[in-house]
């Protein structure tokens, strides 16, 4: 084959061909060149002129303002380009590009570029509109939001193929076209997928599968999505099987069940030790079933990836709704399209079970989340959430293990909790609910707040012990003593930060919804209300008055730290004791009924970011995620 002839067929698979006809894309293939560039190789230095369009064909990319590609603020891949507003608007290149793996583009010269832009308004329109899209993208939020239109699922055992099969008919319930591309007999039943056209990797095409593939991605350039469905379990999965399998994709997703994953470790590892900026592209699947509540503790596997998802396959009659694939394949999903949605539960004691009612709301409408960050209640009700309790078990739970009982239902809600705190009685309640489970081992990623009196700063913790992260963010100072480990004194987050928003937005979360249970306190200091003449005020007691400037302290701090969401929920607590648990079912309907009258206001603004994952109307997305039980 002609090295114009190799140029050709691959521009046939960059978006830049599209709507170009064979005449075409022969014109523009004479005047371009392959170049292959290697893992920290430059393509572009910030301040110089830019000698040529590069079309990237596979790879990464990273764009960063100067030469150092660890401050990077964007990335580029297949399909996009590098250069083409620097040529058109006649100015240097404003940012450094640096190869981050092997990638390969194809170079055509400023001059010959500028003349087949003139001549082919197609081609010119292509080139811009993409170029000005990713840049725009890059510069909001990093390339975080990017949709992949290559990617690839890998199953180690055919067992996890209807897994994939629904997150692609998801796909094509939203609208999406998507060509795939498999290696085991076509599923024909009446399905999503039964209308996607399909390559079938067999005995008669395997032998030369990189050119087969090649020309199945040149015909489908006006597909939306190629989905790589890769079944190993009659294969042998080798590095260099793998290591062929990861140059098309632009992101991968290898599925795994908790018999198989430690097996191929080995391999992911001798993959990566060539390649590790590949690491940034792989990203796990756990998949669950019903002998398994999380996802095992694999640590040396879940590094190894960019991102961990789990999907729990429950029987039939499981009641949690975390305990199903609805939310776990939703959540891929969302990767999929280029969101993640955060949710801050803020602290506020015994007001935060609102946050039970909140989390029911968001299930009853269809919102999965993506992540949550915890402050004090907020960090025990997340952990609670994301390890796969309904709601609805929640409240039943924490109902019962926070009701005062015995000589405690003389001595008050107060005395209960005060008692709770000094015999350090919290682990052993909290731990036959959430056993030795790591947050990382949580279906739902999650991070707990504390505050670390030593640096006087905020500690946020991501992995270890679900647990010893909720003692550390609910431990009341001056009722308890800190959590002294590691050079810091761990005492209740909400000293700091007690509407978590922030930690989610450095998370990467493109749309945060804040829960704040303390913006509706009472405006009364013991028996003194704004209305009480002076001559009737009545000094109030200094326990009155230490609890008022925690409660006071609490507010402002909320305020601050939900300025960071999106979108905020404030259920009208503030008339509920802060002590008082007991009343759980009340306080966790105060949250429901909040959440479901901003309901229709909140689905708009989701509506905003992906009006097909989040139509307007209830019943249609209701409908919308409950389908991915169907297909």
């Amino acid at each position: 084959m002609s090295d114009q002839s190799r140029v050709a067929e691959f521009l046939r698979i960059h978006h830049s061909s599209q709507g170009l006809n064979a005449a075409e894309i022969e014109a523009i293939s004479a005047a371009g060149t392959l170049r292959e560039y290697a893992t920290g190789e430059q393509a572009l230095k910030a301040g110089e002129s830019v000698p040529a369009i590069s079309l990237i064909i596979s790879g990464l990319f990273t764009l960063s303002v100067s030469d150092n590609s660890q401050k990077a603020f964007g990335f580029l891949g297949p399909n996009d380009q590098i250069g083409t507003l620097s040529v058109v608007q006649h100015e240097i290149s404003a940012v450094s590009v640096v190869a981050t793996e092997p990638s390969l583009v194809i170079e055509i010269a400023v001059d010959a570029a500028k003349e087949l832009m003139s001549q082919n308004k197609v081609f010119a329109r292509n080139l811009l509109s993409n170029a000005s899209a990713n840049m725009t993208q890059n510069a909001i939020d990093g390339g975080r939001s990017h949709r992949s239109r290559r990617v690839a699922f890998v199953h180690i055992r055919s067992t996890t193929l209807p897994i994939a099969k629904k997150i692609q008919g998801r796909l094509c319930s939203l609208g999406e076209r998507v060509g795939r591309i498999v290696n085991e007999q076509v599923d024909r039943e009446n399905n999503k997928l039964a209308h996607c056209p399909t390559l079938v990797l067999d005995e008669s095409n395997s032998g030369d599968a990189e050119t087969v593939i090649r020309n199945q991605l040149a015909d489908w350039a006006e597909l939306d999505r190629i989905a790589f469905d890769i079944d190993f379990q009659h294969l042998e999965l080798s590095a260099d099987f793998l290591r062929g399998l990861l140059s098309f994709p632009e992101r991968v997703y290898l599925i795994v069940e908790p018999e198989t994953a430690a097996s191929i470790i080995p391999t992911i590892q001798g993959v990566l030790a060539d390649q590790p900026e590949w690491s940034k592209k792989l990203n796990l699947i756990w998949v669950l079933d019903q002998n398994h509540d999380v996802a095992p503790h694999l640590p040396e596997l879940a590094t190894l990836c960019k991102r961990v998802f789990k999907i729990k396959i429950a029987a039939a009659n499981e009641p949690f709704f975390q305990r199903t694939s609805v939310p776990g394949i939703e959540r891929v999903v969302h990767d999929l399209r280029g969101l993640r949605i955060g949710l801050a539960l803020g602290g506020g004691a015994a007001r935060g079970m609102s946050h039970l009612g909140v989390l029911k709301a968001f299930d009853e409408s269809g919102v999965v989340i993506d992540g949550i960050a915890g402050t004090s209640v907020g960090a025990m009700m997340g952990v609670a959430y994301c390890c796969g309790y309904s709601p609805d078990d929640g409240i039943k739970r924490f109902t019962k293990a926070l009701t005062p009982k015995g000589i405690f239902k003389l001595l008050g809600d107060k005395m209960f909790m005060l008692y709770k705190y000094r015999t350090h009685s919290w682990d052993a309640m909290l731990r036959p609910h959430f056993f030795d489970w790591k947050l990382e081992q949580l279906l739902v990623p999650l991070t707990t707040i504390a505050a670390d009196l030593v640096s006087a700063e905020e500690f946020v913790r991501e992995s270890g012990d679900a647990v010893t992260g909720i003692l550390e963010s609910i431990n009341l100072g001056g009722i308890s003593v800190p959590i002294c480990r590691d050079g810091m004194a761990l005492v209740d987050g909400g000293y700091l930060n007690n509407v978590p928003a922030d930690t989610l937005v450095r998370q990467g979360a493109d749309f945060v919804i804040s829960v704040d249970v303390t913006t509706s306190i009472e405006k009364q200091l013991g028996k003194n209300t704004p209305d009480t003449p002076t001559e009737k005020m009545k000094a109030p007691r200094i326990s009155q008055v230490l609890s008022r400037i925690r409660e006071v302290t609490q507010k402002n701090l909320s305020v601050m730290g939900a300025a960071h969401a999106d979108f905020s929920i404030a259920p009208g607590v503030g008339h509920i004791d802060f002590a008082d648990f007991k009343s759980t079912p009340s306080t966790a309907q105060i949250g429901y009924d909040a959440a479901m009258e901003v309901m229709p206001q909140l689905l708009k603004k989701l509506n905003c970011l992906d009006p097909e994952l989040f139509p307007l109307t209830d019943s249609n997305r209701i409908s919308s995620v409950a389908d991915i039980q169907l297909n």
